[in-house]
């Protein structure tokens, strides 16, 4: 199931969250890096699909006037 952005946002902010901490395990942080980017990239996703579905109504919206 495709998770939406808040669910995205808030998992990411959580990660960066356990980064501020004083006490980092170094390969527990290379991991959670790992799943930031995921994040990241799924959010990025989200954003550009988000811009092309707006992007292809206003065309769709010009074109009916």
């Amino acid at each position: 199931m495709k998770r939406s952005y808040r669910e995205l946002k808030l998992e990411l902010t959580e990660l960066l969250d356990w980064f501020e901490q004083d006490d980092l395990d170094i390969d527990l942080a290379i991991e959670k890096h790992a799943e930031a980017e995921k994040l990241i990239e799924q959010l990025q996703t989200y954003l550009t699909e988000s811009e092309d579905k707006t992007a292809k109504t206003k065309r769709s919206k010009k074109s009916d006037n």
